[in-house]
């Protein structure tokens, strides 16, 4: 009686080659009757030759078939040796554990084999699916929780006083006519975090330019030496402000450049920039860019900021 049993491996291979060889034999016959059906007539010697050669030639299911048919011979040919091999007995004790182990195996233990491989590679992939997932979320909830500071609110005054012509008699004072006649255009600003966390070491800068409109010049670039503008550092809380206040440098605005507004080929531009870190540690900022022109209201009049097309982003 045999207490062991040849290698399943190899019982297995045997009986995915029967089963390939019993598909590549059905598909051979449909093949053979398919060739076996009449043919509509060709003319032409080429096609004639044509024909011939692919008669001729050996087929992807004959390749196929006697490539199994030679692996079955050999699986064939090994279980008999395997066989063999587990009923003689060992010349030797230390060859018998050896023999034990190679005619012991069962298809049970393969089969556990098998799926015990087949769930590691399934726990690896559910370990880095998650991972990914949980790298999704963390990003996603910083994003949702970080601080988001931006200009809230843009306020201009004090740039020219409106003519009698160009209001009406029940006009009332908006603050963008002249209210300090030995200052230039100034402009408060509201900065808002709009996050869920507070912002954390808050620094703004500012600065106000005459300018065409278009703009086609380049306005000065944003200082990197902020400690030379004696900036301070502040936390805004979620849904806090800060205000900010901007005056031209040069002073009050002549009449040429009055005029060049009313006509709007000029523009008064508020150009700056935010800095500050979230709660996550991260260093964020915003660039803002704002202006006043006659497209933005009559000058003098109204109190009005628009955004500029450029100098707007944010990070």
């Amino acid at each position: 009686m045999l207490k062991a049993r040849g290698p399943a491996l190899a019982l297995a291979a045997l009986m995915l080659v029967a089963v390939a060889g019993l598909w590549l034999d059905l598909g051979s016959r449909q093949r053979h009757s398919d060739q076996t059906k009449p043919l509509r007539p060709e003319t032409g010697q080429q096609s004639e030759r044509a024909e011939d050669q692919k008669q001729n030639a050996p087929s992807l299911y004959d390749t196929a078939r006697n490539s199994l048919v030679t692996i079955k011979d050999s699986v064939v040919e090994y279980l008999q040796r395997a066989s063999r091999y587990c009923v003689q007995e060992s010349a030797g004790k230390q060859d018998k554990w050896l023999q034990d182990f190679l005619c012991g195996v069962k298809i049970t233990d393969v089969v556990i084999a098998v799926f015990s491989v087949a769930l590691v590679f399934v726990t690896v992939g559910l370990v880095g699916i998650g991972w990914i997932q949980a790298g999704l979320m963390r990003r996603t909830a910083r994003r949702q929780l970080r601080a988001y500071v931006f200009i809230h609110e843009a306020w201009i005054g004090n740039i020219t006083t409106p003519l009698a012509w160009e209001v009406a008699t029940n006009y009332k004072p908006t603050g963008a006519e002249i209210t300090h006649p030995h200052l230039g255009p100034f402009a408060r600003l509201s900065i808002k975090n709009s996050g869920q966390t507070p912002a954390y070491d808050v620094v703004h800068w500012g600065e106000m330019y005459f300018r065409e409109f278009p703009l086609k010049s380049k306005l000065p670039r944003h200082p990197k030496n902020l400690a030379a503008f004696m900036m301070t550092k502040s936390s805004i809380p979620p849904n806090g402000t800060s205000n900010k206040n901007v005056l031209l440098p040069s002073g009050p605005l002549n009449a040429d450049q009055v005029a060049d507004l009313k006509r709007g080929v000029a523009a008064l531009y508020v150009d700056g920039f935010i800095r500050y870190r979230d709660a996550f540690r991260r260093r964020r900022w915003t660039t803002f860019r704002f202006m006043c022109t006659a497209f933005t209201g009559g000058v003098g009049i109204t109190t009005d900021l628009t955004i500029s097309g450029e100098g707007n982003n944010a990070n």
